[in-house]
């Protein structure tokens, strides 16, 4: 991963307003997963994201997100350089 993904989502995970609502999902060994979702729980698409991850046995960090934390800056800057806006 690059270093600028890096420290976009270090940002976006300290802007959290709990971190308690971070936890891995699925990583029978303990280890560190490859993959991190920023998800409200209900949101349709999330779901979809995270059935297919499910489906295909795939550990993540999930970060459970209120509907309106994904317009916190931090959060913004993270989907805008994943998305290729920079």
């Amino acid at each position: 991963m690059s270093r600028i993904f890096e420290t976009l989502s270090a940002a976006a995970r300290e802007e959290l307003s709990d971190p308690k609502r971070s936890v891995v999902i699925g990583a029978a060994d303990g280890g560190t997963p490859r993959f991190e979702l920023y998800h409200f729980g209900f949101s349709i698409c999330s779901q979809k994201v995270r059935t297919a991850l499910a489906e295909k046995g795939v550990a993540y960090l999930a970060h459970e997100l209120e509907p309106t934390e994904n317009y916190r800056p931090h959060y913004v800057r993270l989907r805008l350089f994943a998305a290729g806006e920079q």
